[in-house]
């Protein structure tokens, strides 16, 4: 089976949507978030199975302050077809990158 490093960037709306997919077995390596204007904004972002139903938090809603990020080293496993997804409390202000490992 190939193994691949996979980088997916997405900038979180104020509508729950999907920034990255598990095309096979996958693992974290790098979340991060950052917050692209000069106020604070809220974020939060979750794993969710196939039909979008909450099963792991990954971010839990927090304020980032202006100019500023959060970031998740911690390895979590991520099972085909499941999804991190996320919102934002202001739209195109919150920048996310997931760094994976698939294919295990």
């Amino acid at each position: 089976m190939v193994k691949t490093l996979n980088g997916s960037r997405f900038t979180l709306t104020t509508s729950e949507a999907d920034i990255y997919t598990a095309p096979s077995n996958a693992m974290t390596l790098l979340v991060q978030a950052v917050n692209t204007t000069s106020g604070p904004v809220t974020c939060e972002l979750w794993m969710t199975d196939g039909s979008n139903n909450h099963v792991a938090c990954l971010f839990p809603s927090q304020s980032i302050a202006a100019y500023d990020g959060i970031s998740d080293t911690s390895k979590h496993y991520i099972p085909t077809g499941y999804k991190i997804r996320g919102l934002a409390s202001a739209g195109t202000s919150i920048y996310v990158e997931v760094t994976t490992f698939e294919g295990w």
